[in-house]
Formats: structure tokens, C-alpha cells, sequence
């Protein structure tokens, strides 16, 4: 199937398009059928915190195989299919259209668990937008590309935006307690 993509068109066209007149929303969902799948079909999780974030998901992606689960994951080593290398990306969290891609490449390999690491500059660049959250975890947070977000409380504003993607609650373990993800019971509030 071949497609074009219109931006902010008025002209009717013979040949099958995607019309995306507000590019400020969430396009991206939009162009779900040109890349073969749609988004709601993966179980996705994102991990994000300052430190912690590859192990995590290359732990969780253990986990998943061991149980049988086939999982691919995207983050700092790069795109893993089944916990084997795939290839190399440029950033902790990529761009929307190589997720997309990725995305695609999934569904091609008939994966359904797919792992994302989550930096606070791809939450605040928005590069995950157009993806819902089905599980997060917060590992810590510290102060960390305050060259960046400018201030601290910048940063962890950056990175309690996963909280407006999921779709279920998430817990963050602070001294034997757990506190409701998203809630102004964080400690560092």
C-alpha cells in the first residue's frame, strides 16, 4: 500500500492520504495504519529515573524471555529483539519516527512486550508521544542535565510525564513505603 502524507492540505487527492491539519497534537497516532499496526496491540513499559534505566529494562527483558515472553527493548545499547543486539541508536530515547519504525520491526518479529527507556529530555522533547503506557517505573532521581531542564524542579517535572501516559498506577519505593505515582506524596515535593 502506498501512501502520501499531507500536512495542513485542502486539496482532495485521488491517491490515499493522511491528512494532519494540527501538527501541534497527537499526529503521530495518526499514522498508525501507514506503519502496519496499531499501538494498542503492544504491551508497552517505560522505564525512566536518572540512574538505572538500562539495567532495568535488559533485567526486565531477562525476565520476560525466561518466562517464555518474546520482548524487544529500545534505550541506550540500542534496539534488542528477543535480547539480540538489532542495531545501535543515537539517543536514550529516540525519535517518534524510529519508534514507529521500531514499532514495525515488532510487529514483523510478532512481539508484543516492548521495553522503552524513557530519558527526561525524550519526555520533555515528546518524543514517546502517540504511546500509551501500559506499566512504568521510576528508579530514582537525582540531579542529573540540569544544563538542560535549567532547574531541578524542571527536571523532575520531566520526568513525572510518564505519569500523564499511563494507563495503570505505579508505585515508587521510597524507605519501605510506596507512594502513588504522580501523587504529591513524593518525597522530593
Amino acid at each position: 500500500m502506498n501512501y502520501v502524507l499531507i500536512l495542513d492540505s485542502t486539496e482532495k487527492m485521488e491517491t490515499k492520504y493522511i491528512d494532519i491539519s494540527d501538527q501541534k497534537n497527537n499526529y503521530l497516532s495518526q499514522i498508525e495504519e501507514v506503519y502496519g499496526y496499531r499501538e494498542t496491540d503492544f504491551n508497552k513499559f517505560f522505564v525512566t529515573g536518572t540512574n538505572g534505566k538500562t539495567t532495568t529494562i535488559h533485567f526486565l527483558s531477562q525476565m520476560l524471555s525466561y518466562s517464555g515472553s518474546l520482548n524487544a527493548s529500545s534505550g541506550t545499547l540500542g534496539i534488542f529483539i528477543n535480547n539480540k543486539f538489532q542495531k545501535g541508536q543515537r539517543l536514550t530515547t529516540e525519535t517518534p519516527i524510529f519508534i514507529r519504525n521500531f514499532l514495525q520491526d515488532c510487529t514483523k518479529n510478532k512481539i508484543k512486550n516492548i521495553l522503552f527507556e524513557a530519558s527526561s529530555i525524550g519526555l520533555e522533547e515528546r518524543r514517546l508521544a502517540g504511546l500509551t503506557v501500559d506499566h512504568a517505573a521510576l528508579s530514582n532521581i537525582s540531579r542529573d542535565h540540569l544544563d538542560y531542564h535549567g532547574t531541578f524542579a524542571n527536571y523532575v517535572s520531566s520526568k513525572t510525564q510518564a505519569r500523564q501516559l499511563v494507563q495503570r498506577h505505579i508505585f515508587l519505593r521510597k524507605r519501605r513505603k510506596y507512594f502513588p505515582f504522580g501523587k504529591k506524596t513524593f518525597p522530593w515535593r
